[in-house]
């Protein structure tokens, strides 16, 4: 992961941003059962200081970006973002987004 946009975000409301880095990627997935069955597994998750956010508000755009919200209510101040990939391997950017009034 390499970077969220915007930086800083008002506290009090909701706001679409994007997490951007390399090899956000579909990760294949084949039900042994079913010959026929072959999957595309885009759940990507984002978590937001450990908490994680809705699936509903995170979409894998590309290989490079993943959008999410932002969610009102949070904490003024720093806040580190975690990206976990389909096959739950993890990368935190500390510090990545700030929270103002």
């Amino acid at each position: 992961m390499e970077s969220v946009e915007p930086e800083v975000v008002a506290a009090n409301a909701a706001t679409p941003a994007d997490v951007t880095g390399r090899h956000f990627l579909a990760t294949p997935r084949v039900d042994l059962g079913d010959r026929d069955s072959l999957e595309l597994e885009r759940a990507w998750g984002v978590a937001i200081d450990d908490e994680p956010l809705p699936a509903g508000v995170v979409a894998l755009v590309d290989p490079h970006s993943i959008a999410i919200e932002i969610p009102s209510g949070l904490s003024l101040g720093l806040h580190d973002i975690t990206v976990t990939s389909p096959s739950q391997e993890q990368s935190t950017l500390q510090d990545a987004l700030m929270t103002a009034r």
